[in-house]
């Protein structure tokens, strides 16, 4: 089975193909699987150092917001009033485009996503690279 191409002209060409929806969640899945293996295979030289990734993401997006010049390592995003409960879907979409990772809706919690230190601790864990 093929899918539909449409082609949009303007700056630049983009040429999409639409697939059915089943194939375009299997297409997903093994890109996803793909890119957490790629970084599971990874030489420790270029492990990619999470905690001042996640550091630099938050501080640009969200700190002015909160009024506050920087946090510590261990401090509550929520209880700081440095992420609200919108500002934890960008901060779950930015974990998954750029350390190849899928949070689950069951990983959603305090526990994994309260600070920086929890989600240094979670995405180790999720990848299986040594806490940095």
């Amino acid at each position: 089975m093929t899918g539909l191409t449409l082609r949009f002209i303007g700056r630049g060409d983009c040429l999409f193909e639409v697939w059915p929806l089943q194939f375009l969640h299997a297409f997903l899945d093994l890109c996803s699987d793909d890119r957490i293996e790629a970084m599971k295979k990874k030489n420790p030289d270029e492990l990619v150092d999470f905690r001042t990734e996640l550091r630099r993401f938050i501080t640009e997006r969200f700190l002015s917001k909160s009024g506050l010049r920087s946090f510590s390592d261990e401090e509550s995003f929520m209880e700081k009033g440095i992420i609200d409960s919108t500002g934890v879907l960008e901060l779950i979409e930015f974990i998954e485009e750029n350390f190849g990772v899928r949070v689950e809706d069951e990983e959603i919690i305090p526990d994994n996503l309260d600070s920086l230190d929890k989600l240094v601790t979670f995405l180790c864990g999720k990848t299986g690279h040594a806490r940095l």
